[in-house]
């Protein structure tokens, strides 16, 4: 299943599970509730850490991306 979310519009931890509520932004800056993601609490920091690293990877990409772009209009 797949939700789009542009934002977290909540997060609780309750009864051993962090729930973190996504929504959309709508017009005029308006939100709306699209789904919950509901991990383990003892899953967290493990979830937390797997996108972290992924964000890392694409940061790395796209610096690279930018300095080939870089060197091949030094060359021109």
């Amino acid at each position: 299943m797949q939700v789009f979310g542009d934002v977290i519009s909540g997060a609780t931890v309750a009864n051993g599970a962090l729930r973190l509520t996504l929504a959309q932004t709508k017009a005029e800056n308006e939100t709306q509730e699209v789904g919950t993601i509901i991990i383990p609490i003892n899953q967290a920091t493990n979830f937390v850490n797997v996108i972290n690293h992924v964000l890392k990877e694409y940061a790395t990409q796209v610096k690279d991306q930018k300095e080939k772009a870089k060197a091949a209009e030094e060359l021109q």
